[in-house]
């Protein structure tokens, strides 16, 4: 294409179509054009119309109907926004914070390019150098964590990141959909917005389908797996100041009158667009469900916070591995969980015939240890386990793992398979 189309020369444009209200990606993007501490993307909604000229002058446009057009990150996004044009961007792909064996320095001998951008893509200006000395400190449990993040981040953006992750129920970026921004000269690496899909209506399942998210999970739960994450909100301090950040936000930058405003457009356009051919094909939930989302944006974000809230009274959620076969015994062992009431912490485990644990074959007793020795006299075959996490007030928890039916597709949340030889 000869030419920019608005300043710029990359085009980024996104159908939504698994979003079942549409507008996710540009009321965020819009909405963090305000709120200080975090940078954003200009973001468009666009009319999209092709002729195919193999078909000679005759070809007629054709109507794709409403995209989302969304700002490249690149080294005119830089300049565009006041930032140096030689800084460095990455943008996740399977990214958790964790010192991944492939994420190795450009000088290297085992360095593979395509290897290092299965897990983080390399955008503009790369520092691996500088990308790896962040992580080792990260994964580095000799260093107050305080530390690591006064140097490496910025505080205020990293805690506004992840504050409004939680506001707009975006728990799609636990390892990618995100980026990582860092200015040239400079150790400290800053959170840049990139997708936000499925977002803003997460609480009401009617809109999604049965993989989504388990409700116990949202939150911090989600983030727990990640070193940063983990090791740096256990501190009741740092808690603190993300509560005081999403009640700043909520309060100051996203109110009711703010969200009317940023949304006040956006029944317009879609009457225009998306409620006709061929956009209404791609409406997951209803046409009342997308103007109920764009008149009560603010509501919907409410519950998503207040769901927060509930989900830090119950345990943080945990990993488990495979049991090993021992003398007549199966060991099962899993992590240790968190509580940031410092409640006392049980685990429960059962054993099941099937996925949804209506087969049962054993369930042991509350134990506060980590690890459990069964005696399983059962036929060779696939059996299911999981294991439940239960404070001393009674709130639960489910595991980080999932078992998706290969028959149907069917997803049970906190469980996994293994085989009876």
């Amino acid at each position: 294409m000869a030419g920019t189309f608005l300043g710029q020369e990359t085009l980024n444009f996104n159908k939504h179509a698994y979003d079942p209200i549409r507008f996710s990606n540009k009321f965020c993007m819009d909405a963090l054009e305000d709120i200080p501490w975090m940078g954003s993307l200009d973001t468009y909604f666009v009319k999209i119309y092709i002729r195919d000229l193999s078909k000679g002058t005759s070809g007629v446009f054709e109507d794709y109907g409403l995209f989302t057009m969304v700002e490249q990150p690149n080294k005119s996004y830089l300049e565009r926004h006041g930032l140096n044009k030689n800084s460095t961007i990455y943008k996740p792909k399977l990214f958790g914070f964790y010192m991944y064996d492939d994420l190795k320095s450009e000088d290297d001998p085992g360095y593979d390019e395509a290897a290092f951008e299965s897990i983080i893509e390399i955008r503009e200006n790369p520092d691996h150098d500088k990308l790896i000395e962040m992580i080792e400190a990260v994964n580095d449990t000799s260093l107050d964590i305080n530390d690591v993040v006064d140097t490496y981040f910025n505080r205020d953006n990293y805690l506004t990141w992840m504050a409004t992750n939680i506001i707009f129920g975006n728990m799609d970026a636990t390892v990618h959909n995100y980026l990582l921004y860092s200015p040239i000269n400079s150790k400290t690496w800053y959170f840049l917005p990139w997708d936000y899909d499925g977002t803003l209506a997460y609480t009401h399942r009617e809109l999604f389908d049965r993989k989504a998210l388990p409700m116990e999970l949202y939150g911090l739960g989600i983030f727990w797996n990640s070193p940063l994450h983990n090791r740096f909100f256990r501190n009741p301090d740092n808690l603190k100041a993300l509560n005081e950040k999403i009640d700043t936000i909520m309060n100051t930058y996203l109110n009711n009158r703010n969200c009317k405003k940023l949304t006040a457009n956006y029944i317009e356009m879609f009457e225009s667009s998306m409620f006709i051919m061929p956009d209404i094909r791609y409406l997951t939930g209803t046409v009342d469900d997308v103007v109920y989302y764009s008149d009560n944006t603010y509501l919907a974000m409410r519950q998503l916070v207040d769901l927060y809230y509930e989900n830090l009274q119950s345990p943080m959620p945990i990993y488990m591995a495979q049991p090993t076969k021992g003398a007549g015994v199966y060991h099962f062992t899993w992590d240790s969980s968190f509580d940031f009431q410092g409640d006392m912490l049980y685990y429960t485990l059962a054993v099941a015939r099937d996925p949804g644990f209506k087969n049962i074959i054993f369930t042991s007793d509350p134990i506060m240890d980590t690890a459990l020795d069964v005696e399983l006299n059962v036929a060779k075959g696939t059996y299911f386990f999981k294991v439940t996490i239960t404070d001393d007030k009674g709130n639960t928890q489910v595991n980080m793992e999932d078992y998706e039916d290969p028959l149907n597709g069917d997803d049970y949340p906190g469980v996994l398979s293994f085989e009876v030889q």
